[in-house]
């Protein structure tokens, strides 16, 4: 029993030598030892298999960060369908996200505030969202990615009943559909 305890306690007095001995001394004053040149026996070497590494990053894949898709909103004036110029830039913009996703489709839907009837509200609705369509497809967006719905004035973002509110209520709206 006493000579497994030695050879135990020899083993463990080596293996601490050892890694006492490998240890790398740090230095406090890293600026000295910076401007010091190394002497010619204690020259820099550096790693002679690049390849290991280069293989560990040529492994990773990078994957590009998705950006949501933001299709601004286009406003209409009162009793009116046809595109301002603001709109027409906007849709411009819109258009040239869309071609960067060429497998999405999109509804786009047309509103109105909640002045005139039911069945007016649903048409003019209606003919903006064409109005729209018309538009991106001069801009190249293929019609079959276009499907139109009129909401008239169903789905108001401001119920107030004031100008502001109606204002902002007489829009066309984007829908992303895979």
């Amino acid at each position: 029993m006493n000579k497994t305890r030695m050879i135990l306690m020899l083993i463990t007095l080596i293996g601490v030598l050892i890694v006492a001995g490998c240890a790398r001394p740090q230095s406090t004053d890293t600026v000295a030892d910076q401007s010091k040149d190394p002497a010619p026996d204690q020259a820099i070497s550096e790693p002679k298999d690049n390849l290991a590494v280069e293989s560990v990053i040529n492994q990773q894949t990078v994957q590009p960060v998705a950006k949501p898709l933001v299709l601004e909103q286009v406003l209409f004036e009162f009793n009116q369908s046809t595109l301002s110029a603001k709109a027409r830039k906007t849709l411009e913009t819109n258009a040239a996200v869309l071609q960067t996703v060429p497998t999405f489709k999109i509804s786009i839907e047309g509103h109105c505030d909640d002045r005139g009837s039911d069945e007016y509200n649903l048409a003019l609705g209606e003919h903006r969202a064409q109005s729209v369509k018309t538009f991106m497809v001069s801009l190249g967006i293929e019609p079959e990615r276009l499907e139109t719905i009129s909401y008239g004035e169903d789905k108001p973002i401001d119920e107030a009943n004031n100008e502001n509110a109606w204002a902002r209520n007489r829009r066309a709206e984007f829908r992303l559909h895979n």
